[in-house]
């Protein structure tokens, strides 16, 4: 009875083993369904940036219970969620899961990360270990740096955003400066925080005044960089370039209206100044030949003066020296038609020098750029020597046009008088029945006739009569053609100065015309530059955002290749503290207490 009784246990303890192997391998055989993979890599660093210790927190989030399948070269793994054994067998590591997410730590040894971190330390200038500085007082400098590690997958340093943070006691640091760090207050901590973009290596300082200084550990986050992010809107800059843009081209608009208006006072002013220059050689000729004339005159008088003296004197009773008469005043008639042709000829080239002159003088352009306008272009370029001066010469130039034009009108009257004046001055010498010409004929006819006549002495006293009015108006009119050529004189000189003063306006004006040509020139080629800035800038801003646009980036295990369907991977990294050695403690020995049973004891001793 008792064998069969065991036997039966043992039947049934089998049975058990057996559907408990059974069951055991269905359940290995089923697998998890993992959704995604999350990893969260934590790292001790020393407090000069040496890697101390890697550890790696996996994360799965599930949709059934099963058996998960990972890689990693781990040291030791642990489970974080259940108390399921976690295996680790040549860097394949298995487990079950349970529940939506499934935790379990795996410490690595000699890991590296993807960033050589590097920390150096300064205390008055000189550089200290961080052991050195802990306890110390003094101006104290942190450089920081990040740089790319070659041996690890360049993913992670081209795509990851680093965000550096410092904690400073306030009661220990004072006048705390970080150039490039953004500050945040947590009671009397101040927080210091620096990011550092992907593909980028970056240097940090941190300087402050420190008493006894001491710091909690340096905190370095690591996470994929802005997996999608909208540019920037820029139509408010860009607009200010435009109207930037729009007013250097209504500038160059401005100048190159301003330009062919000097254009057009610097061809005017050539124009006068060739009139001017013809004007100045018709007066001079003019003048050169009065002098002619004056002289031919003055010898024509001198004639008449002796004649009629000579008649006077001699009572008119040389008859023979009579007879001569007639062809003598004939001669002199023939003299005073040549004046007469002379001062023609000097009316003519007058009238053509003046017809010149004035035509030149009238087709002087008013000012075609208002005094305003070009004080307006003085402002936008308020250091522009070149342009000044040229603005100055502008107005100056303008200015002595209208003097010049204000003067000629002024004068006009007199150059008129002078139109008029040569016509009747030769009209009086020759060319009518008043003329003197045609009075000497008709005086030779008639002492002709009077030598011929028998009442020959009235005819002398006629003839008397008639020299001594000859001379008198001939003397006057001799002392009005030394004035008229006197003045023709002194015209031509002082037309020297006039014509001396239009040509150095007109080169003037060329000049001037040069340097706004060139100014206009320049803002073109200014304008026709800055008008595409503003979709420059935005191509600019594109191109650069771009650069740092991760959206595409994959996330990557970082423990082992092999491991997929990884969802999200960050780097927790911290530094040690920097504190000063405390004291030990010397603990006083206090005497033990007597019991009751010492004290009783003591009673009976």
């Amino acid at each position: 009875m008792k064998k069969r009784v065991i036997k039966s246990i043992l039947a049934v303890v089998i049975a058990v083993m057996f559907f408990a192997s059974t069951s055991g391998a269905i359940f290995a055989a089923q697998s998890a369904s993992v959704a995604s993979k999350e990893e969260v890599v934590y790292a001790n660093v020393s407090a000069g940036g040496e890697v101390k210790e890697v550890s790696v927190v996996n994360i799965f989030n599930l949709k059934g219970n099963g058996t998960i399948e990972d890689y990693g070269q781990y040291t030791d793994v642990k489970n974080l969620s259940t108390t399921t054994e976690v295996v680790n067998q040549d860097g394949k590591i298995t487990v079950e899961g349970e529940g939506e997410r499934f935790y379990y730590q795996g410490n690595m040894q000699n890991a590296q990360l993807p960033w050589h971190i590097g920390i150096e330390y300064y205390l008055n200038g000189k550089k200290v270990s961080a052991d050195e500085l802990a306890g110390s007082s003094g101006q104290v400098e942190m450089v920081l740096k990040t740089t790319k590690n070659a041996n690890v997958n360049a993913a992670f340093f081209n795509n990851y955003v680093v965000q550096i943070t410092v904690t400073l006691n306030t009661d220990l640091c004072k006048n705390i400066s970080a150039p490039d760090g953004m500050f945040a207050n947590a009671g009397k901590n101040k927080l210091i925080t620096f990011t550092a973009l992907p593909e980028k290596n970056a240097t940090y300082k941190v300087s402050m005044q420190a008493t006894d200084f001491e710091m909690e550990g340096m905190q370095f986050a690591a996470v994929p960089f802005s997996m999608g992010f909208d540019l920037p809107n820029v139509s408010g800059m860009t607009s200010g370039f435009s109207a930037l843009t729009n007013a250097v081209g209504q500038l160059s608009n401005g100048t190159n209206e301003l330009t062919g208006g000097i254009l057009k006072s610097k061809n005017g002013l050539m124009e006068l100044n060739n009139g001017s220059a013809a004007f100045q050689s018709g007066l001079g000729e003019l003048s050169d030949n009065g002098g002619a004339v004056l002289n031919g005159s003055q010898q024509i008088l001198q004639g008449i003066t002796a004649i009629n003296q000579g008649f006077q004197s001699s009572g008119g009773g040389d008859l023979t020296a009579f007879g001569q008469l007639p062809t003598a005043m004939r001669g002199f008639a023939t003299a005073l038609d040549g004046v007469a042709q002379n001062l023609t000829t000097l009316n003519t080239q007058y009238q053509s020098a003046y017809t010149t002159l004035a035509q030149n003088i009238g087709a002087i352009p008013a000012q075609s750029v208002s005094n305003a306008d070009l004080d307006a272009l003085l402002t936008l370029y308020p250091t522009d020597q070149t342009l000044a001066a040229l603005v100055s010469n502008y107005k100056e130039t303008h200015a002595a046009v209208g003097t010049l034009k204000t003067n000629f009108g002024a004068n006009n009257a007199s150059f008129t008088n002078l139109l008029t004046g040569l016509p009747t001055a030769a009209g009086t010498l020759s060319g009518s029945q008043q003329s003197i010409s045609a009075n000497l004929n008709n005086f030779a006819a008639t002492v002709e006739g009077a030598l011929n006549n028998s009442d020959f002495y009235q005819g002398l006293v006629n003839l008397g009569k008639g020299l001594g009015d000859l001379q008198t108006q001939y003397t006057t009119f001799h002392t009005n053609l030394g004035m008229y050529t006197g003045g023709v004189t002194t015209m031509s000189t002082q037309y020297a100065n006039i014509a001396g003063g239009i040509h150095q306006m007109a080169t003037g004006m060329g000049e001037l015309y040069n340097g706004s040509e060139q100014i206009n020139n320049g803002l073109k080629k200014l304008h026709a530059s800055t008008k595409d800035i503003p979709r420059q800038i935005q191509e600019k801003i594109n191109e650069y955002m771009t650069s740092y646009d991760k959206s595409d980036y994959k996330p990557i295990s970082f423990v082992s290749e092999k491991n997929t369907n990884v969802s999200s991977v960050q780097f927790v990294i911290k530094t040690d503290k920097i504190e000063k050695v405390q004291p030990e403690k010397v603990e006083e020995v206090q005497p033990e207490k007597p019991s009751f049973w010492t004290k009783l004891k003591d009673l009976f001793q």
